[in-house]
């Protein structure tokens, strides 16, 4: 009896949390068109604490832009790039708000496979190439059933196909799955948010400026042993250091 309540009120949490959420969605997409870029930002920012979807970190984007802040639009397009790389729309005003930056620093070229790779795991989210995953399983096990158990030639070959195609259906996907995970929760990347700052060649005060950059500039991070500092590296392979708070994590 205990264990039945317990199991509804999870639902009824679930429910309810999913509700609120979607009110409060349709709350922040409101006042963006009603125009209230701010109480939108406000909505978004909120949203994107317990949610990390491409339309909510697009939209926060567009309600930073609407606002004049090209920096933290560039973030939250970035962010939104990095869960859906091939949505047009994204692609297209990150282009067009990357374009008015003083820095004309792009993204380093990929080779064509690693394009390819990418564009495969991003055909379905996580949770697809994990269902996927578990179907191919069962697939395979009642190919191996039927393999084993039945008497008939011809159904146990193809048992032994079915079971193949669900094995490597299952590693496939398995595998899209953690890449999906892994580019999405990889933080190496960051934003510089300083309308000014100068990568040195040392983690510390009195070091060279040595570079030059300014606000939504993109960085790889490189090195994160330095308490206060990151070592990074530009598009263009120079590589130097940056204080931790003139950037933010894509």
């Amino acid at each position: 009896m205990f264990k039945f309540i317990h199991i509804f009120l999870l639902f009824v949490c679930l429910f309810c949390s999913t509700s609120i959420d979607a009110t409060n969605v349709s709350n922040a997409n409101k006042a963006y068109k009603e125009k209230r870029y701010q109480q939108a930002i406000k909505d978004y920012e909120l949203l994107s604490r317990t949610q990390r979807t491409a339309s909510l970190y697009y939209n926060l984007g567009n309600a930073y832009y609407r606002t004049g802040d090209l920096t933290k639009a560039i973030l939250n397009y970035e962010r939104a790039a990095k869960i859906n790389p091939f949505d047009r729309d994204i692609k297209f005003n990150l282009r067009f708000v990357r374009a008015k930056l003083k820095d004309g620093f792009t993204d380093e070229d990929e080779s064509f496979l690693m394009t390819w790779y990418k564009s495969i795991i991003n055909v379905m989210s996580i949770d697809c190439w994990a269902i996927l995953g578990i179907i191919s399983i069962i697939i395979a096990i009642f190919g191996s059933l039927s393999y084993f158990f039945m008497s008939s030639v011809t159904i146990r070959k193809y048992g032994f196909y079915i079971s193949s195609i669900g094995i490597v259906l299952f590693i496939l996907s398995t595998i899209f799955a953690i890449s999906r995970k892994s580019v999405i929760d990889d933080n190496n990347y960051a934003i510089v948010l300083s309308p000014i700052v100068y990568i040195k060649n040392s983690p510390n005060k009195t070091g060279t400026d040595e570079i030059l950059l300014h606000e939504g500039t993109k960085v790889y991070i490189i090195d994160r042993t330095f308490k206060d500092w990151y070592k990074v590296r530009l598009a263009d392979n120079r590589e130097g250091w940056l204080p931790i708070h003139s950037v933010e994590e894509i």
